[in-house]
């Protein structure tokens, strides 16, 4: 997501020749909040899936391949917060 953000910046930057100013300090630092709550939020989904990962693989028979998934599925989701 912030390597979204970053891309979607500097499109604005590139696309901006007039005026390089596309945001004002106090807009860009009212982001910050933000950004902190989105990675907050992705931080607690991540663990959150962990729990019912390991709850359901005590439950239900999951061969290697399906952990293999998951893997990757909890991957995806920190790169999010990356």
């Amino acid at each position: 997501m912030i390597k979204g953000l970053a891309n979607c910046l500097r499109a604005l930057n590139r696309t901006n020749e007039t005026n390089r100013e596309f945001m004002t300090a106090e807009q860009i630092n009212a982001l910050g909040p933000y950004i902190k709550s989105t990675l907050d939020l992705v931080k607690e989904l991540k663990e959150a899936h962990k729990v019912v990962l390991q709850t359901t693989k005590g439950q239900l028979d999951i061969d290697e391949e399906d952990i293999e998934v998951m893997k990757e599925e909890i991957a995806k989701i920190g790169r999010l917060g990356s």
